[in-house]
């Protein structure tokens, strides 16, 4: 039965409007408040920055890039890839450079996910299983809390979503379509340029491709160059990891052979299933498998992609470190549709007049729906420390031309994300040019160890002095301890501070969420507020600071591998 263009219509505006209200929320009180979202908003704000001025950037496109790192120590674009930094600019050149700008990005990436769904259980399922099936997806409490944050998973998430609806198009297509090929492979390609995690689905198409016996797309002239585009889009997003992303590369331990062993342990393979019932609640989890039987049972081979999909995300997210629970936004999909079709198959149903009838499969999902619709308006809206942002004001106000030394233990790069944005601030009042900006440094890129040996508190002192430091941002933490990496660092700043080279200018109580509650969904999404362990204080220098221009060495652009994991696994 052909669906009602008016019924489509109006199914559509509803998942937008809910999409508005579920992840629409947080837009003016959420923020970077996780150490990724301030990569993240920085790279968005490099690019809008390259646009604002690209005569500047394309003159010297290196000493600009290298500039802009010693200014704000927060750029991560060698690790993650550039294509939601470029929706992100976009939005900033709409609307400013800001936060805001940035979640305003994602919720419209947000709103493409939810229609994009839609399209795609369309393909398996009738109207109103498929409607109340993109409601849960959009609604589900994992996907709301990580939407309303700054992150890469709900973009990540509409790209493979419109992929897979496009791939179906092309599957079901009595030709070959140049225009659902062209789809595929360019939301596919923009995917895995979004988050390289992405690239798990890759071979999903591939094996249905077969499964299907539609091995003669590769023959014909838009699926070779379909498939072309993928093969590029995947190979360079490869290529700019291994080179790039060396440190999170080496954390993740993908291809660590000395723990190979320690892979195949129960807590790696474990963990994703052991977080379904806090994902999608029990129901959905019992449907998810009933659907999965049932698609293996009677719909293998037109399903390949759905339980693809999950067993795929199951493979390639259980074996690398290290686990999170945000990543598992990314088996979301594939696991609602697979509820939703186990649904479709109850029988029975309530008649009502005539030849009409409410089916059960419906009543049940749309009880799921509502509940599911319930939590995700439930879930907190993840805030940003208030106090980090007025420090960073107080500090951009005072610093001038000079640099401020950071040491914010855990998140160093929350600093740099928020000392930007109070530079930009600053800008449009006509307080500060683009040039005249301040620096942030990193405290490991500037007091390092040499030779194995920390310097004295004097050799400190001219070290700091010939990078030019007026100010010092630290962050202590009163209930845990700090890394062994930040330990001897944390020690000569506050003997530093002791010599009253230094004076406080104002010291912050700083509320954060609750110790690395954001791995875990019930406590992050619902129960524990804020809690105020961390002390903030900013220091200025007390004896007039001669500009030097020069500035010190040479920053290091990245830590390396061996750091990163050293910090891995102090934590």
């Amino acid at each position: 039965m052909t669906d009602s263009p008016s019924t489509v219509w109006w199914i559509l505006v509803g998942l937008l409007a809910l999409t508005l209200v579920l992840y629409g929320r947080g837009l003016t009180t959420s923020g970077p408040w996780y150490g990724d979202a301030c990569n993240h908003l920085m790279n968005g704000i490099f690019i809008h920055d390259v646009l604002f001025d690209i005569p500047a950037a394309l003159s010297d496109p290196m000493s600009f890039a290298t500039d802009y790192y010693a200014h704000f120590p927060a750029l991560s674009l060698g690790y993650h890839p550039p294509v939601f930094p470029i929706i992100e600019a976009f939005f900033m050149l709409l609307f400013g450079v800001s936060s805001v700008s940035a979640q305003i990005a994602t919720l419209a990436m947000a709103m493409l996910m939810s229609v994009a769904s839609f399209a795609w259980m369309r393909r398996f399922v009738d109207l109103p299983h498929a409607a109340l099936g993109s409601v849960i997806l959009t609604a589900t409490p994992l996907l709301v809390y990580w939407g309303q944050s700054i992150s890469l998973e709900i973009p990540t998430l509409a790209f493979l979503v419109v992929s897979a609806w496009a791939f179906e198009m092309v599957m079901q297509a009595r030709g070959v379509s140049w225009r659902y090929s062209m789809v595929f492979a360019v939301a596919l390609s923009l995917a895995i340029w979004t988050k390289q995690h992405a690239i798990f689905v890759v071979p999903v198409f591939g094996i249905s491709l077969f499964m299907r016996g539609r091995i003669r797309i590769f023959l014909s002239i838009p699926g070779i160059v379909a498939i072309g585009m993928i093969v590029i889009a995947a190979v360079g997003i490869l290529l700019m990891t291994v080179k790039f992303g060396g440190s999170a590369v080496s954390q993740a331990g993908i291809a660590d052979l000395e723990h190979l062993s320690k892979r195949f342990v129960g807590r790696f393979w474990t963990y994703y299933p052991s977080k379904l019932p806090d994902v999608l609640g029990w129901p959905l989890v019992v449907l998810a498998g009933v659907g999965l039987l049932l698609s293996v049972a009677t719909d293998f081979t037109r399903l390949s992609v759905v339980w693809g999909w999950a067993g795929f995300f199951y493979l390639s997210h259980s074996y690398p470190y290290p686990h999170a629970m945000r990543y598992a936004c990314l088996w979301v999909p594939a696991l609602c549709l697979l509820a939703v079709y186990g649904v479709a198959r109850l029988p029975g149903g309530i008649r009502r007049g005539g030849a009409r009838t409410i089916r059960f499969s419906t009543l049940v999902l749309a009880g799921i729906a509502l509940c599911t619709v319930v939590s995700g308006l439930r879930t907190r809206v993840p805030r940003f420390p208030s106090e980090l942002e007025d420090a960073t004001k107080t500090a951009s106000r005072l610093l001038g031309k000079y640099s401020c030394l950071s040491l914010v233990a855990d998140w160093p790069n929350r600093a740099a994300a928020y000392f930007r944005l109070a530079s930009e601030a600053l800008r449009l009042d006509g307080k500060v040019g683009t040039d005249d900006w301040g620096r942030l440094l990193r405290a490991e890129q500037v007091v390092r160890p040499e030779d194995g040996e920390w310097p004295s508190v004097s050799e400190l002192g001219k070290l700091l002095r010939k990078w030019n430091v007026k100010l010092i941002l630290v962050e202590y933490k009163k209930d845990r301890p700090l890394t062994e990496s930040d330990k001897p660092l944390a020690r000569l700043i506050g003997d530093l501070v002791a010599t009253e080279e230094f004076r406080m200018v104002q010291q912050y109580e700083v509320a954060v969420p609750i110790d690395d509650t954001w791995r875990t969904l019930e406590h992050t999404m619902w129960h524990s507020p804020p809690s105020r362990d961390r002390t903030l204080v900013l220091y200025e220098r007390t004896s007039p600071l001669p500009w030097d221009p020069s500035g010190g060495p040479t920053i290091r652009p990245v830590r390396t591998a061996r750091d990163m994991i050293s910090s891995a696994s102090d934590r």
